[in-house]
């Protein structure tokens, strides 16, 4: 109790315990922690920081694990893409193997009238369809579509399968690729909120 682990290097730590992980290509994925021992689920958490090389050192991003996936759509906010920054989607299945696969509808939005009589413009995007454990990045969400959005967000359905899933986006500096989390929120609470509060 009380205490913290780090691991420096996850991929090589979890082939040191057999997962059989390639030495080349995409190496992303879904990682499913248990703890046992706890008296109450608050005692444990899961932090993960993905870092990035650059000349001036590292960049990255944090973000912490989830309990359970999602079920119903959920929405991200706040993705932008300009001079300055870039927006990046990741979806992943977080479903046991025995859940099986499940297809995700991601619809890209407009944060802003482009011409007042086109708003809301929205594009869905090519259906994504997760093995259990999967985990994909679409790159650029809101360059996916034909017209060019500096700001928007995004709606995530499961459109087939049982298994839950998750998904949030990353606005990555365009310079230094140093990135902020965004977390998805679910559509049952976007609708019923009566605020938010911004640290």
């Amino acid at each position: 109790a009380g205490r913290q682990r780090v691991v420096p290097d996850a991929i090589s730590y979890l082939r040191s315990l057999g997962v059989p992980i390639p030495e080349t290509g995409n190496l992303g994925g879904t990682l499913g922690v248990r703890f046992s021992g706890l008296s109450s689920p608050t005692e444990g958490a899961v932090t993960v920081r993905t870092a990035t090389p650059v000349s001036q050192g590292r960049v990255g991003l944090a973000y912490q694990g989830i309990p359970r996936g999602l079920t119903g759509p959920s929405y991200l906010f706040g993705l932008r893409h300009d001079a300055t920054d870039r927006t990046n989607v990741a979806i992943q299945n977080a479903g046991a193997a025995s859940e099986g696969s499940i297809t995700l509808r991601l619809t890209v939005f407009a944060g802003l009238p482009i011409f007042p009589s086109l708003w809301p413009i929205s594009r869905a995007l090519p259906d994504q369809t997760l093995a259990p454990g999967e985990f994909r990045q679409l790159t650029g969400v809101l360059e996916s579509i034909s017209v060019f959005l500096s700001n928007g967000f995004v709606l995530v359905e499961r459109i087939d399968g049982t298994a839950p899933y998750f998904a949030y986006a990353v606005v990555n500096d365009q310079v230094s690729s140093d990135g902020s989390f965004i977390a998805p929120v679910a559509a049952d609470f976007a609708a019923n909120a009566r605020g938010l509060t911004l640290p």
